[in-house]
């Protein structure tokens, strides 16, 4: 059945477009009322109510217009005037009694029918504004719209402006602070679910013998908890064999202090030596990895009213303007890794300068206050180095923040087949000195102490040392049998013209009780337009360091060179990536080998490489090919390769398959999944209300689901939006985009929400959708007993649930020329609608605020009869 009560806006509107403009006005004295349709630079778009002279002459409303651009304004009735502050020129004020107006030391006069006072507005010829203002008005009467052209840019023009900007930049914001929508969808425990499965196949035939591998990869949910872990086999005609590998499941617990996850079974255990073992592991690090450490301050001193941008990786972050002793300060939290800051400054006049930072932030730090620990115990998955046996291993650590530029480390290992008393206990301080400088100790009982520095400087230099002390050589924390070692790396960046130059070093000198050696690598690279360079020498001595080469060094070249991709190059070379590389030996004055490589991409989703060269030094030839395709639920990789007498062909198949838990079906992917989460997200029109997707709701026929920070893929099919890739037991925040509805009356029961994913697994999100509201009413005047409708009202609704999704929704509303109002479009929620307080003022009448609901119903809620009566001030109101 068809509702027509829901065409009734539609018809309304058409209505009203159509009907000539004597009929859609109200008469005033020696005019009429019109309703011109307003808007400027995209951020103006209401009706004003002007008044059409017989004359052909239009006034414009005053107070409107300059409360539509932004533009202080004040009205007094005791004078009949208004007055305010116009940008850049100072004081103005207009009399409409003296018929004069002034602004700063510029004063004008106007005639008697250049101006009228309504009890709604004061009204004025547009000439007036003009030569006052430079406000430039133009109506077309056909089109009953009003146009504004100005050299100067209106307040609402440029508080849009701003506000874009700290949109952008309250965006970055929330990429450094999370800011979460109400969560709607939490972590969902199973006691058995079923996830994902990847698989990875491998057929290589080479000219001796054939093999084949397969790696298989799966996920899940059991009693609460993920599982997952990986087979490996391989079989050729020599040999089989076939093993196991991270089978462990994982208990997680998210924003709890003491506990955040129990593992069980195979997994890694961290510290001053690694090791894969199969146990318990508990820890109480957060299952989200860190983003943020704390809040830093930058502050500093410029010309007073200068604009001072600062921005993070080239991205605005924040802004403010310099108070009147030119100062300014910034605080904004810092992220883990390496940041780049500029201050930008904007001097008032014109001037303009900037200031560079960077700041290092290393994932060992610890947030200042906060403990973190991680307890391991099990057997260990191989043999000590030395041992045959598979030791039992025991290892706890912990990590604190004691400020925000020192952190303190300490752990205890012991080793069954290699402790034969005490463990091995370690203390490691890592601190930031004067912004720049990381610095790093570290001291573990009979084994070693170590010492590091590192600094970036603004300019990109970066500068590392570090030093090893052995306190035993050999053993299992010394496999190479070292006294001390020193390490060391520069990295320079050299600007000369156009003409960008890296240089980076690297160096290692190990002391051994019989030998020294020092190994050590020159880099020096550069870009000119499409064409990037690259040459390194490295090296190995022993002993005494000394200009000559030794055997062992390499000089290495490689220029590579990327076609474009634009129409004027030929087809064929598009996108085609070139390169070359040679390698000579210093040693031996000889060139070793010879390479040219041709890459690009064919056919959409595929890529394929060709290589070729000469090794001169073994007196052989070498050939390469590789093809991969990339489809939508798989990916595939064939591979030849031809040296000497040697030849092999492989072919692999990869991808992952995971279960659907809406259609009951599987999904195919072309990317791993095991260890990630994935949504299934429906939007549904929910035509029996009952909150949750049945039999007979209408799924929504195209993706309308967004989600932020997320690199994962998005997929719609059959009505469901399919969401990849994303990191299990963390929070993120979705969106609903209504413009992509095919029908704009419906909109979704939440429009802004977050979830928590559920790990190895799709979760399934249930969005009902309802057909917007529609409210209508009038506006009545009590004059002398009699109600009397009022025509051109502004009105203000607005939604009052403040935990409602559409807790900001605001419209303004104006009323016909017999009192009544109406919208459509209103989001399910709260709301209250109530007269412009500065037209209750000109009327000096008051009226009461009107609240109302506008339910969630698939057919949509109809409210009526909303009316709103003027009545005059009560006498205390008055007296006082």
């Amino acid at each position: 059945m068809i509702q027509w009560r829901w065409l009734y806006p539609i018809i309304c509107s058409l209505f009203f477009a159509l009907l000539p403009a004597d009929l859609t006005s109200q008469q005033v004295e020696d005019g009429q009322e019109v309703y011109l349709s307003f808007r400027y630079e995209g951020v103006v778009n209401q009706y004003i109510t002007a008044i059409y002279k017989d004359d052909g002459t239009f006034l414009l409303p005053h107070l409107e217009l300059f409360n539509a651009l932004r533009l202080h304004a004040e009205a007094d009735l005791t004078t009949h005037s208004i007055s305010g502050r116009f940008p850049d020129r100072g004081q103005f004020r207009i009399n409409y009694r003296d018929r004069t107006a002034s602004l700063g030391n510029d004063e004008i006069e106007f005639d008697a029918d250049q101006m009228f006072m309504s009890e709604m507005d004061f009204f004025i010829h547009p000439d007036i504004l003009y030569e006052l203002f430079g406000l430039e008005f133009s109506i077309n009467f056909n089109q009953l719209s009003l146009r504004l052209d100005s050299e100067q840019t209106m307040p609402v023009l440029a508080i849009a402006e701003r506000e874009q900007q700290r949109a952008r930049a309250q965006q970055t914001e929330i990429n450094l602070i999370q800011e979460y929508y109400p969560l709607q969808f939490g972590r969902e425990r199973h006691v058995l679910q079923g996830g994902f499965l990847d698989y990875n196949l491998t057929a290589n035939l080479m000219n001796e013998t054939n093999s084949y591998l397969f790696q298989s990869s799966f996920g899940g949910e059991v009693l609460g908890g993920d599982v997952q872990g990986t087979l490996l086999g391989s079989w050729s005609s020599r040999s089989q064999s076939f093993r196991t590998n991270g089978f462990r499941w994982r208990y997680g617990i998210r924003n709890h202090s003491w506990i955040t996850r129990v593992t069980v079974g195979q997994t890694t255990s961290r510290g001053l030596l690694p090791v894969s073992f199969s146990g318990i592991q508990i820890s109480n690090n957060p299952l989200e990895p860190r983003q943020f450490f704390d809040h830093y301050r930058f502050q500093g001193r410029t010309d007073p009213e200068s604009e001072v941008e600062l921005y993070r990786n080239n991205s605005l972050i924040d802004y403010q303007q310099a108070d009147e002793l030119g100062q300014y300060r910034f605080e904004f939290p810092l992220t883990y890794g390496t940041s780049r800051y500029n201050i930008r400054i904007y001097t008032p006049d014109g001037e303009q300068t900037e200031d560079r930072a960077r700041i290092q932030i290393p994932f060992t730090f610890t947030p200042p206050g906060e403990v973190n620990y991680a307890l391991d115990a099990g057997r260990l998955d191989n043999p000590l180095p030395g041992t045959v046996d598979r030791s039992l291993l025991t290892r706890g650590r912990v990590s604190t923040g004691l400020t925000n530029w020192l952190t303190v480390r300490g752990s205890a290992d012991y080793f069954e087949s290699y402790h034969q008393s005490l463990p091995t206990f370690t203390t490691a301080l890592t601190t930031r000195l004067f912004q720049h400088y990381l610095v790093e100790a570290e001291l573990a009982n009979d084994v070693l102490y170590r010492t590091s520095a590192n600094v970036i400087y603004p300019s990109g230099v970066n500068l590392g040392a570090s030093y090893d002390h052995y306190l035993r050589e050999g053993g299992i924390y010394n496999r190479s049998g070292n006294q001390s070692a020193i390490q060391g790396n520069l990295f320079v960046p050299i600007q000369i013209g156009e003409v960008p130059l890296f240089f980076r070093t690297a160096f290692t000198r190990e002391y051994r009780s019989i030998s020294t050696q020092t190994r050590y690598n020159l880099n020096l690279s550069s870009r000119i337009g499409r064409v990037n360079f690259r040459f390194s020498f490295r090296d190995a001595q022993s002993e005494r360091l000394n200009w000559a080469t030794t055997p062992a060094a390499r000089l290495n070249s490689v220029v590579t060179y990327t076609f474009s991709r634009s129409r004027a190059t030929a087809r064929l070379f598009r996108g085609l990536f070139l390169r070359g590389q040679i390698t000579f030996l210093p040693h031996q004055s000889q060139i070793f080998d010879a390479e040219l490589q041709v890459s690009r991409r064919v056919l959409g989703n595929g890529r394929f490489q060709l290589a070729g060269g000469r090794n001169i030094f073994g007196d052989y030839s070498f050939f390469r090919f590789n093809l991969s395709f990339d489809f939508n639920r798989i990916r595939t990789n064939t591979s030849a390769r031809n040296s000497r007498t040697n030849y092999s062909l492989s072919q692999g198949i990869r991808g992952s398959v995971g279960m659907d838990p809406v259609n009951q079906n599987v999904k195919l992917n072309n990317r791993q999944q095991v260890g990630s989460a994935a949504l299934a997200v429906r939007l549904f029109v929910d035509k029996n209300n009952s909150g949750s997707y049945d039999d007979g709701d209408e799924l929504l026929p195209n993706n309308a689901i967004r989600i932020e920070r997320a690199s994962g893929a998005i997929f719609y099919e059959n009505g469901i939006s399919y969401l990849n890739l994303l990191q299990p037991y963390r929070q993120y925040n979705l969106s609903v985009n209504k413009s992509a509805f095919h029908n704009p009356l419906l909109v979704p029961v939440t429009e802004r929400f977050s979830i928590v994913t559920d790990p190895n697994q799709y979760k399934i999100i249930d969005i009902p959708l309802y057909t917007s509201g529609v409210i209508e009413g009038k506006v009545l005047r009590l004059v002398d007993g009699t109600r009397l409708p009022l025509s051109g009202a502004r009105l203000f609704l607005r939604n009052i649930d403040v935990e409602s999704d559409f807790s900001d929704f605001e419209q303004e509303l104006r009323t016909f020329s017999d009192g009544s109002f109406y919208s459509y479009e209103i989001p399910p929620g709260t709301y209250e609608i109530q007269i412009d307080p500065q037209q209750l003022e000109l009327l000096n009448m008051e009226a009461e605020t009107v609240e109302f609901t506008v339910e969630s119903l698939a057919e949509g809620d109809y409210l009526e009869n909303l009316d709103i009566t003027l009545t005059p001030p009560r006498k205390d109101t008055a007296e006082t």
